[in-house]
């Protein structure tokens, strides 16, 4: 039905429109060099959200590559403003199904549009498989901890991510489970919303949800028309520059999209005016997670087995299998199949021999 669709299409994230026109910059922004020249040195973190050692890497001016989020403590200064993601940022689905994949997402559409029956027993299915999608972990261990100890410096740490308004009680929910707060150090009150009139992007408890509109445009709007509102630079006689209201020393940006990172660069022309610093990381730690089932042969009867169980095997259940499980399943069937078929060669070749003697 047209509302399941829908309600799948607010599951599987829209890749975001690339920008045909982009507002100047500085010189060679857009260039990415991937020489080891680039790599820069290793930081080593002394706080417990980050007992490990932190690397990160330059790809472009302003943008670098980094696969461990406490590479964002280095930032850690009162009155920054650090922008993060949701979704493979702070947290993702469980890495240990196919099926809880954006791949897999399309596939139980698919198999739902094919599958025959009526329409109520569809939406049951439907209704725990997104269930099952709103469970969410942690992209890393320490991920709360270090955004905790990033509001504890002082940072206003504020959610922008793709989703749609529409999911954000449920979002807030997610975070809040997590023990992440984005109300901390926010300039608005908690529970107050805030909806854009032109992209219908919504403010809500500490997250700005874009509804799947260009996250640098969706940003600027909000900073120049909320955050930094009627914001004026004055020239002082001794040449010192002075603002009317409290500006951030800097904005720092992390998303698991790299063109996430060049829109904030190239379209947030309100921290250009105001002199702000940007410096955006493309954020690995879950796509580092998601590679280890690349390349898995049988990936598509994985995927099936998994559908096949939730949807007929067990139709009440509230989790689904995981990778290692429908490998046993199929494994099974094939031996079972083998089998069977051994078995009716057996007695064919048994019948045959019986009609040979007689």
């Amino acid at each position: 039905s047209k509302k399941m669709d829908e309600q799948f299409d607010a599951l599987v994230q829209k890749p975001h429109k690339q920008q045909q026109q982009q507002q100047q910059q500085q010189p060679n922004n857009d260039k990415t060099n991937n020489s080891s020249n680039n790599k820069n040195k290793v930081v080593v973190e002394q706080s417990e959200a980050a007992a490990t050692t932190t690397t990160r890497e330059l790809l472009s001016c302003g943008v670098y590559r980094a696969d461990q989020i406490a590479v964002l403590l280095q930032h850690a200064k009162a009155g920054t403003v650090v922008v993060v993601d949701i979704d493979e940022t702070l947290v993702m689905t469980p890495a240990t199904s196919a099926l809880l994949t954006n791949d897999g997402v399309r596939a139980f559409q698919q198999y739902m549009r094919m599958m025959p029956g009526d329409m109520r027993t569809k939406n049951a299915h439907c209704r725990r498989f997104q269930a099952v999608l709103d469970v969410k972990n942690l992209v890393e261990r320490n991920t709360a901890s270090v955004i905790q100890e990033l509001q504890n410096k002082g940072c206003w740490v504020l959610g922008l991510t793709a989703r749609y308004s529409s999911m954000a009680g449920r979002t807030n929910v997610t975070l809040f489970r997590q023990g992440i707060d984005l109300n901390v150090h926010s300039s608005l009150p908690r529970n107050q919303g805030l909806q854009d009139p032109e992209t219908g992007a919504l403010y809500s408890n500490g997250v700005i949800f874009c509804n799947a509109m260009d996250k640098g445009d969706v940003l600027n709007r909000f900073l120049s028309n909320v955050v930094f509102r009627g914001a004026r630079l004055t020239r002082q006689p001794d040449g010192r520059v002075t603002s009317s209201q409290p500006i951030p020393p800097e904005v720092v940006f992390v998303d698991d999209r790299l063109s996430n990172c060049h829109s904030i660069l190239h379209r947030c022309g309100v921290l250009q005016k105001l002199g702000v610093p940007v410096t955006c990381y493309h954020y690995t730690g879950a796509i580092k997670q998601q590679r280890a089932r690349d390349g898995m042969r049988n990936l598509q009867a994985i995927m099936y087995a998994q559908i096949d169980h939730f949807v007929r095997v067990d139709p009440q259940a509230t989790t689904v299998l995981t990778d290692a499980e429908a490998l046993r399943v199929i494994a099974d069937k094939r031996n079972r199949d083998g089998d069977s078929a051994l078995e009716k060669q057996n007695h064919s070749s048994a019948a045959s021999t019986a009609n040979t003697v007689v």
